[in-house]
């Protein structure tokens, strides 16, 4: 089967440019439906849903006359006076209907008024008077979505358009691959409940999409969920309906905690609550991510995890905005760790004591933001023996003398390291011989100057581990244009990706001059520097007169032949932000090659 497995995937995504055109067309339709059968001119009930909002049904008209019985799809129909017993957990009203749903606030009329004469509706469309009963259902007013999604006599979703429609296959498609296909349009979109997105928005387009939703639990899988200290309009019932939808189903949850956030749109309820329920499905967790403003209340939720509870958790990440570590947070979120025996990444950011906190043994991906000394940076590396990528954003700290601690050996392969402070004492107590990218930021401010550039203890690190690096990025660093170079001498044969940045000002930033140009510069008789460079990214660095940049770029596009049987590469995308407006030779260069198949962008 596995040689079928491109030609599925390939079909999938050609699916997904119909199924696109398909979404982003019916909300067009739901607009102007909520505008013309609005509760501010039918005065609808306020259900509560997700966002107050009356769906996925047919369209219903107030009218005191409850005992008219329904009328069939595309026409108007009488509405309870209350909200029905078969409303869901959502508020939703049963999903035999076809949706148009009314707004819960201030809808746009489009030039819409509707009045009710003797059981009968009236309506005014630019300019002309036009009437509707409960038994017809006038859909002029539709007319120029036509274009969009094809005429319907009914205008109904799910009854077949006597014409040709555009996106008339999507709605044919068997219901796996339509499952498949929900399934790619929701990864990587915003997993906050919302109509306009995700599960609920495809539940809404037609009865037998939302009982593919429905049966769908990867697609209630993961959830962004707003909580405060108190809430005016609950929606404990929306998360619990998707936490049990999503069935057994590793969670991926994210619990954003505001003691401010009274009255936010969104906001589900009490943080209390919330924890309570979300504590119930801890077996489950599989990426957690905390943002809270009080780091007490975080360690009040994670004090309750039962020991062991955590079988399945592979990824935490915590943010929090404090200067003062609470005196229980260390053992509380060691103890958490230590129950997690799948977690494999660890973020923490503005977490204040991190150095007390235990680092699990098998983690394999560490980001760490707040006040790090050198010693801890260190200290992290030594308990992860098995990291394979780690992020160090140190914050100013009280440095200790490191004179007397052996080198490590650790077979990092990623290494980015943001600091305020003097790199040298770290660069001297590290070999890294699997290193293939390695990041290095300078955090600068206008209070506080950098410390020099640590050259030759950087230098001694790439002599002794000799590393095969691929990726080389430097931001703000307060080196020279021939520093660089010495530098590049140590990765030359193996990297591919090159990225220098020079942001807000940054003092003491690297400058990209002729010199650095000339050294890039493909020459088809000496050996040439970087020859597999494949990326380059320059942004506000070049200082260099008008052109020569550009025909460095291409010299690393038209390669003749390798001298010294090196193996060379095509450079294929370049980003280049001049700090200055005189390359105009430069960007024509650029967009001469750029015909050519290079890609990127150059300004």
């Amino acid at each position: 089967m596995s040689h079928q497995e491109p030609a599925f995937k390939n079909t999938i995504s050609s699916l997904m440019a119909s199924f696109l055109g398909f979404v982003d067309a019916f909300p067009k339709a739901k607009t102007l439906s909520s505008s013309l059968f609005s509760r501010q001119h039918l005065q609808l009930p306020l259900p509560v849903d997700d966002e107050g909002i009356f769906g996925p049904s047919e369209v219903y008209a107030s009218s005191s006359d409850s005992s008219r019985s329904p009328t069939p799809h595309g026409v108007l129909r009488s509405l309870p006076a209350s909200i029905p017993e078969d409303c869901d957990d959502q508020g939703y009203l049963d999903p035999d209907y076809v949706i148009f749903h009314a707004p819960a606030a201030d809808p746009i009329d489009f030039g819409i008024a509707i009045t009710e004469q003797d059981k009968e509706y009236s309506y005014e469309w630019n300019g002309e008077q036009h009437s509707l009963s409960p038994g017809s259902f006038d859909k002029r007013p539709f007319s120029f979505l036509e274009k969009e999604l094809g005429p319907s006599p009914t205008w109904s979703v799910d009854s077949e358009p006597e014409s040709v429609n555009p996106h008339r296959s999507i709605l044919k498609l068997p219901d796996e691959v339509l499952r498949q296909v929900f399934l790619s349009y929701g990864a990587g979109t915003d997993s906050k409940p919302s109509v306009r997105c995700g599960p609920l928005f495809l539940g809404q387009i037609c009865r037998r999409w939302r009982t593919i939703v429905h049966s769908t639990p990867e697609l209630w899988s993961s959830l962004t969920i707003l909580a405060g200290d108190h809430v005016c309009v609950p929606r404990m019932p929306l998360l619990k309906a998707w936490l049990n939808r999503s069935k057994n189903c590793p969670l991926n949850l994210t619990i954003v905690y505001d003691g401010r956030m009274l009255e936010r749109p969104g906001n589900f309820g009490s943080i209390d609550l919330v924890s309570e329920l979300i504590l119930t499905h801890s077996s489950r967790w599989h990426t957690m991510c905390f943002n809270y403003t009080r780091a007490k209340r975080l360690i009040s939720m994670l004090s309750r995890i039962p020991p062991w509870g955590l079988p399945i958790l592979h990824n935490v990440e915590i943010s929090l905005r404090q200067r003062v570590a609470p005196p229980e947070q260390a053992p509380i979120l060691s103890s958490l760790l230590s129950w997690a025996p799948s977690l494999r990444q660890l973020t923490c950011r503005g977490l204040a004591g991190i150095s007390q906190i235990t680092i699990p043994t098998q983690l394999t991906h560490l980001d760490i933001e707040g006040p790090l000394s050198t010693k801890d940076c260190l200290a992290l590396l030594r308990s992860g023996r098995q990291l394979q990528d780690c992020r160090f954003h140190m914050e100013h700290s009280q440095e200790e003398s490191l004179d007397d601690s052996p080198l490590l050996v650790h077979p990092l392969r990623s290494l980015y390291i943001s600091s305020q402070e003097h790199l040298g004492d770290f660069f001297d107590h590290l070999i890294l011989p699997n290193l293939e990218d390695l990041g290095i930021s300078a955090r600068w401010t206008s209070a506080r100057r950098l410390p020099p550039w640590p050259q030759r203890q950087f230098i001694s690190l790439l002599s002794r581990s000799s590393p095969a690096i691929r990726s080389f990025a430097v931001r703000c660093l307060p080196m020279s244009d021939i520093e660089l170079l010495e530098s590049l001498l140590y990765m030359s044969d193996t990297l591919m990706n090159l990225e220098v940045y020079v942001v807000g000002g940054g003092e003491g930033g690297i400058t990209i001059t002729e010199t650095a140009i000339s050294a890039l510069t493909f020459n088809d008789y000496h050996h040439n520097l970087c020859p597999k460079l494949e990326q380059l990214t320059l942004c506000g660095c070049v200082r260099a007169a008008d052109g020569l940049l550009g025909g460095m770029l291409a010299s690393r596009r038209t390669i003749l032949y390798s001298p010294r049987d090196e193996e060379t590469h095509q450079l294929r995308h370049v980003e280049v932000a001049f700090p200055t407006t005189n390359h105009c030779q430069d960007v024509l260069y650029f967009k001469s090659l750029q015909r050519g198949g290079l890609h990127g962008e150059v300004m």
